[in-house]
């Protein structure tokens, strides 16, 4: 099946001081629960990938921009995001729909939202609440799409991650000049600041497994700097952890807790993979590859790493492709090409 691609599309939002990850890492592969396909978004449809056999299936509608995709922990649905006319609607807008794996039995969950993110135990889906003339919200809905439920009024317009135990939702809040990253307790409604003491621009937040510790990116304005810390969610104390240079970004736990992988520019402001220790010792280069590596996502067995490789140097609309990286010996096989 041959789906066509085009160049990287974001919806235009202006807020002053909000940093960007690697100008492509909005979102990161996505491994299926048993390790077998990949679901990936190069374009203006996004793709999963069945490693064994390479058959590749194009996901939502192809006339129309879709992204923001997850998977199911099941691994029996995908869903996703588009703007169109959805349930009756006069005008356009964005809905999120889910799907089984090979593109069959859409179903819409919700006409005003976008960006859904599976809770771990697959019962809900939080979002963005998105209407006409209103903020951007956080919402939370049930994996069928009923129970549609605003949980915060900020201006949410950066990510957000649920606690490994599916009780909580942290987000980034960027209604006030620096972003700060806030957390909701479902149960009792409850939010706090996750980092009440910091004054720079903190985003991206990534627990480990086991839920005791959070990664998350610092921007600092001077020198547009960005660093990767941890924090001890128990004693609330963050450090940097493993910086590299300059600009360090999409830090991701591998699934025992036990290493992270996260890209950094250091050489030839070009971004590589590099992979360190869960204590911060132990650091090696993954990848050196010509252009940029980044957006790393583990496979659920830990033996390997999806990302997305941009190739600057490259004939237009050749320039983006998805690899898997084996960190045993650094081996790259590409599993996925937006020209093909």
């Amino acid at each position: 099946m041959v789906i066509q691609r085009s160049s990287l599309h974001e919806m235009e939002i202006d807020v002053n001081n909000l940093p960007l990850r690697h100008p492509s890492s909005r979102t990161l592969p996505k491994w299926a629960p048993d390790g077998s396909k990949l679901l990936l978004e190069m374009g203006r449809q996004p793709s999963v990938v069945d490693l064994n056999s390479n058959e590749v299936t194009g996901i939502g509608p192809q006339d129309t921009w879709v992204t923001y995709t997850d998977w199911s922990p099941g691994g029996d649905r995908v869903t996703y995001s588009y703007r169109g006319l959805h349930d009756g609607q006069k005008d356009p807008h964005w809905g999120i729909y889910s799907a089984k794996p090979d593109g069959s039995e859409p179903k819409l969950l919700s006409s005003t939202g976008w960006r859904g993110s599976y809770s771990p135990d697959g019962n809900k889906i939080a979002y963005h609440l998105v209407k006409m003339d209103a903020p951007i919200r956080l919402a939370v809905m049930n994996a069928d799409g009923s129970n549609e439920t605003p949980v915060a009024t900020e201006q949410v317009l950066g990510g957000m991650t649920w606690t490994p135990d599916s009780k909580a939702i942290v987000y980034e809040d960027w209604s006030t000049e620096n972003g700060q990253i806030k957390k909701i307790d479902l149960e009792t409604g409850k939010k706090s600041r996750v980092l009440p003491n910091s004054h720079e621009s903190d985003k991206t937040p990534a627990f480990s497994p086991k839920g005791d510790k959070m990664l998350f990116e610092r921007f600092y304005s001077p020198g547009r700097r960005t660093e990767i810390r941890i924090l001890d969610v128990k004693t609330g104390e963050d450090k940097p952890f493993a910086n590299l240079n300059r600009s360090n970004h999409d830090a991701t736990w591998s699934p025992d807790g036990s290493k992270v992988v996260f890209t950094s520019n250091t050489e030839e402001n070009n971004f590589d993979l590099y992979m360190v220790d869960a204590d911060g010792t132990n650091l090696r280069q993954l990848t050196d590859l010509p252009g940029d590596e980044y957006a790393p996502a583990w496979s659920p067995d830990g033996k390997s790493i999806a990302f997305y490789h941009y190739e600057r140097e490259a004939p237009r609309g050749q320039q983006r492709s998805a690899k898997i990286v084996h960190p045993e010996d650094k081996s790259v096989r590409t599993v996925f090409k937006e020209w093909q």
